[in-house]
């Protein structure tokens, strides 16, 4: 096995970034009544989620709150980018509810 060279350093650190996008990038944020809608653009990718809420936990005596985001679906718009068909047909229904 050969040694690592900076350039595969960095492609493992660009792939663990990928991984979990939503810790290193800041996404724009739309939030309606019953949804959040997040775009990482760097990431290229769309998350649609139920509101954000409130977690609370108790350990050692001490209570903690975090703000978690709802239940989500991400769609990775470089693979929609690549289905012309299912592109067309998610453009089809968001047009629809115009």
């Amino acid at each position: 096995m050969g040694k690592l060279t900076e350039e595969t350093r960095a492609q493992a650190a660009k792939e663990m970034r990928d991984a979990k996008y939503w810790l290193y990038e800041t996404p724009e944020l739309y939030v309606t009544g019953k949804n959040a809608i997040r775009l990482y653009q760097e990431a290229g990718k769309l998350q649609i989620a139920l509101p954000d809420y409130v977690k609370t936990t108790f350990s050692y005596g001490q209570r903690r709150e975090e703000v978690k985001p709802g239940r989500l679906a991400a769609l990775d718009l470089e693979a929609l980018r690549e289905d012309p068909e299912t592109l067309q047909w998610l453009i089809g229904i968001l047009q629809g509810l115009q």
